[in-house]
């Protein structure tokens, strides 16, 4: 659906720089829009089977195709991580729009 390719999800995993980077691409695509926020990480209680860690979030901002990523790693249980990385893409995204108008 987000246009991810098969083969960005079997080298580099869906929780990856390439696969958000890919996501935002796709969202904006779909959505016609302007700007697109692309999140995926493990929230636990378990990490990835490569031994990437629970917490661990890729997000990508993506604004008329100039394209933002960044690795994070939060504590705690899975709901935590979760509200962590929504208030992180949030954020995040406030202080890029004040750079890309």
């Amino acid at each position: 659906m987000l246009q991810v390719r098969a083969e960005t999800l079997a080298v580099h995993s869906a929780v990856s720089e390439a696969c958000v980077q890919e996501m935002s691409s796709g969202i904006l695509a779909l959505a016609g829009a302007d700007i697109a926020i692309a999140v995926s990480g493990y929230a636990g209680p378990e990490g990835g089977e490569d031994g990437t860690p629970a917490g661990t979030v890729w997000f990508a901002w993506n604004f008329r195709g100039q394209t933002e990523t960044k690795r994070m790693c939060f504590a705690g249980d899975c709901e935590t991580v979760v509200a962590k990385a929504v208030r992180y893409a949030l954020a995040a995204l406030s202080e890029k729009l004040a750079h890309w108008q």
